[in-house]
Formats: C-alpha cells, structure tokens, sequence
C-alpha cells in the first residue's frame, strides 16, 4: 500500500486504480436494490458491485459471506447471479452482482470481496 489509502497493491491491480495515488479509490459498494423476483412481484435484494481492470486475467475473484465477520466463517457466495457487466472504455468494467435470495429471506449476512493470483 505505497500511498496508504487502505488498499492493498494487489486490490488496486485488480479494481484498476494506483497505488500511487491515495485519491484513487474504487472498493466495492453493497446496497439493496429491488427486482422482479420472476413472480411479478418486486422484492429487495442484497448487491454487490465493484469496479474491476479487464487486464486482470492473472487474478481471480470471489464474494463472499458471513453471519458475524468472524475470522473462519467466511464462504463463497455461491446464489450470486450478474445483473451488469459495464465497460467504462479505461480498461475498467463495472460489475454489479446480486443475491438470488430476496433480503427479507437472508438472515444477517455481511459481504467481502476476496482477490488472489491466479493458480
């Protein structure tokens, strides 16, 4: 983290942001927005969108959840399902994602995003 905004070299790589400048931000943002839950009928859900470098292939990523943030209780987020995938022309893309599960039938839930080199 050369200019100490909070963000790892390796995030910044990912999201498409420099590690140069503690003015360049773009960590992810969750918020409930509403869909059609293929009923008709208009239910709030949890979603999660981040920006991220199209010339990250060398990176992958994945969302993840908890009840209470405790280290060890982290997984997958596996009922994410892609509402946008916006290039901004930079080399950047936004992605938003949200889960298949309405909020009103989550329990508490917090969300992460992990990023790790490539196998």
């Amino acid at each position: 983290d050369r200019d100490n905004d909070g963000s790892t070299a390796l995030l910044e790589y990912f999201l498409g942001t420099s590690d140069a400048d503690p003015a360049s931000t773009g960590l992810p943002v969750i918020s409930t927005r509403r869909f059609d839950d293929d009923t008709g009928t208009l239910r709030n859900y949890p979603t999660f969108s981040f920006q991220m470098n199209l010339a990250a292939d060398d990176i992958v990523f994945e969302v993840q959840h908890s009840p209470d943030l405790e280290t060890g209780k982290w997984v997958k987020a596996e009922a994410m399902t892609l509402v946008s995938l916006n290039d901004n022309g930079d080399g950047t893309a936004q992605i938003t994602l949200r889960s298949a599960i309405p909020q009103d039938s989550l329990d508490r839930k917090f969300f992460r995003l992990l990023i790790k080199p490539r196998p």
